[in-house]
């Protein structure tokens, strides 16, 4: 079969290969100095791919669905080669959008300036020491692609087109100059220029990226900054916990204020992600265009075994998170949006507004996402007070799900999810079953009616670490009634089990195209698993007395996320006590305390009858009576 034509642009290479201004992009990777992107990837389809050669029944039926719609991907061929793919929300999932206004909430009631650190865990070993070593210049490569991130600026059509017709709309019009920058001249993800009276022995060389960790009074100007450093890894050290010698690592960090610094989050790990695949596909002599061509073959593998091996499930589009680049995004989002009817919308807002606002391409799927571990992690450390009761039930969960409820979902007839496996699912359940709360009716609090258990009013459990089947059955306790969303789908067989178990719906990122390891499109498949997560908070400068934590449902220990620069014997203590906390909550799922919210988000812990202790926290004062 003849591989599928499209009109070559008039792109040179070195054009096509200088997408963005972050340099190190497309460089590292081998090219042709006669082809375009364009060119390499259709070459690539006369190509043998593993198992699938160009004659197998999968590929003539990939290469058919491309030929069947080259205008539309020739148009997104064409808009790649002359885009500068610098819009901030590049690389962040819609949840950032739909969370915001408890974010927002959080820091109000938190009475302060709410400054928070993400950190990037690189989980692959090999990936972690070859970073530490700078091996092939590989720690160098993301500390450009880091300082990169300041030329990315929102784009403020790209939000409010998102959020248009939803709950969130308002809100991001009344706030949006405050959080991105008016749109004259909108901010940047991370500072533009060193800050007043830096020293240049902070940074690295020619960039804007520190070489030590970073303090609250860095980013007093409201900007975010990020930092490299090697410090110790207490994590990695905990073999030798009592030790007190601990392994080294490479730090990457960003921090700012909340609400600004938490777009970082995702295209940290994004930009550390492209460039050890950068790396890899320079070792194995493929091109761009061929991983593009490789990388979306493996999505229409995925989709294929979706809609026939789990017909009757829905799924999303996790996408953008750690990926090669972001034209991949718009690929895969363009192909779900025409081959898998399923396909209930993509994380990318970025892919989504290019596809269909700029190219006007008809039917592509929204933009879609709620919320993430980042609320219940930094929630625990703005409110821990609400969670030092006798049963030690983690109510501040309960209470940024709440303030979603309340903010985000209010009450309309869509999903009211949860996310609840931040300390473990059951103490989640725990206290969300003991919270109670004031129902909404499309956009109403019902302040009138008698409050509810928060459990009550979600109606949508994800499924984000440990097995599936418990999961399902830990939710049989309370019992929960509503949809079962499987978030953590890295294989064909976590896709079947999930339907098996009568989950409704999934999200999927690596496992639709990015991932080498689901379908044996090629040898020496490159794998590379990390993830960022919120490690340090500080109110007005000082940092807060608990920090945040995340254990998941999963035993395995790897995916445990605290601050691993911490010393040793304090990092041990923190998981320790989160630990007991999880275990203390699957041996008495239910509690003997309930926990009422008010309208103003206001929290009265009542205590059992043998123990009448009654705790408030207010949006004016914590007192104990």
């Amino acid at each position: 079969m003849e591989k599928f034509t499209l009109k070559p642009t008039h792109n040179s290479t070195e054009n096509v290969r200088s997408l963005t201004d972050d340099k190190p992009d497309l460089s590292l990777v081998p090219c042709s100095t006669k082809l375009t992107l364009l060119q390499e990837f259709q070459e690539a389809s006369g190509q043998q791919l593993g198992d699938y050669g160009v004659d197998h029944p999968l590929r003539r039926e990939f290469n058919e669905n491309l030929e069947e719609n080259r205008s539309e991907l020739q148009a997104i061929f064409d808009e790649s080669s002359k885009s500068d793919f610098s819009s901030a929300t590049i690389g962040n999932d819609y949840y950032k959008l739909s969370m915001a206004p408890v974010l927002q909430a959080g820091q109000d009631l938190a009475k302060g300036s709410v400054v928070v650190t993400f950190a990037a865990e690189i989980r692959d070993e090999a990936l972690a020491e070859r970073l530490l070593k700078n091996v092939g210049g590989i720690k160098n490569d993301v500390i450009q692609a880091l300082d990169a991130l300041k030329c990315r600026s929102f784009n403020h059509d790209v939000v409010l087109a998102s959020v248009q017709g939803k709950p969130v709309e308002s809100f991001w019009r009344q706030n949006i100059d405050r959080i991105c920058g008016p749109s004259q001249s909108p901010d940047t993800l991370i500072r533009a220029q060193r800050s007043v009276g830096s020293s240049a022995t902070d940074f690295y060389e020619g960039t804007l990226i520190y070489n030590r960790p970073l303090r609250p009074d860095d980013v007093a100007d409201g900007q975010v900054a990020i930092c490299v450093y090697v410090d110790g890894d207490s994590k990695s050290s905990l073999p030798s916990a009592f030790s007190e010698v601990r392994s080294e690592k490479l730090h990457i960090e960003a921090t700012g204020v909340w609400n600004k610094v938490t777009f970082l989050e995702t295209p940290m790990m994004q930009t550390v992600y492209q460039v050890a695949l950068m790396h890899h596909l320079r070792k194995r002599g493929v091109t761009m265009g061929r991983w593009l061509y490789e990388s979306l073959f493996r999505c229409h593998l995925s989709i294929n075994f979706a809609k026939t091996s789990c017909p009757s499930m829905k799924g999303a589009l996790f996408a953008g998170r750690r990926t090669g680049h972001h034209i991949f995004t718009l690929l895969q989002s363009w192909y779900a949006s025409r081959f898998y009817p399923n396909c209930i919308g993509t994380s990318s807002m970025d892919a989504w507004y290019t596809l269909s606002r700029k190219l006007a391409l008809p039917k592509i799927v929204p933009p879609v996402g709620t919320h993430a571990h980042e609320l219940s992690m930094v929630f625990m450390s703005l409110f821990p007070e609400i969670d030092s009761n006798e049963e030690r039930i983690p109510f501040s969960q309960a209470l940024a799900h709440t303030m979603y409820y309340q903010l985000v979902h209010q009450g309309y007839p869509t999903p009211m999810p949860m996310l609840p496996d931040t300390l473990g699912t059951t103490a989640f359940l725990k206290a969300a079953e003991a919270c109670k709360v004031f129902p909404m009716l499309n956009g109403e609090l019902q302040t009138g009616c008698a409050k509810v258990s928060l459990l009550s009013v979600i109606n949508s459990a994800r499924q984000d670490s440990g097995q599936l089947a418990a999961f399902k059955s830990t939710l049989a306790i309370y019992p929960f009634k509503g949809s079962m969303m499987a978030s953590e789908i890295d294989t064909k067989e976590d896709l079947v089990e999930a339907a098996r178990q009568g989950y409704a719906t999934f999200g999927a990122g690596g496992f639709m195209g990015d991932s080498e390891k689901v379908w044996e499109v090629n040898a020496d498949r490159f794998s590379a698993s990390m993830a960022v997560k919120a490690i340090r908070v500080f109110v007005d400068g000082l940092r807060t007395a608990v920090q945040p934590v995340k254990l998941g449902d999963s035993t395995n220990t790897s995916k445990v996320t605290c601050d691993a620069a911490l010393p040793l014997r304090e990092y041990v203590r923190i998981v320790e006590e989160a630990k007991a906390l999880k275990d203390a909550a699957i041996k008495q799922p239910h509690a003997q305390c309930s926990m009422d919210i008010d309208e103003r988000f206001g929290c009265t812990i009542v205590q059992t009858p043998q123990s009448p202790t009654i705790r408030k926290r207010s949006v004016d004062a914590f007192v104990e009576n």
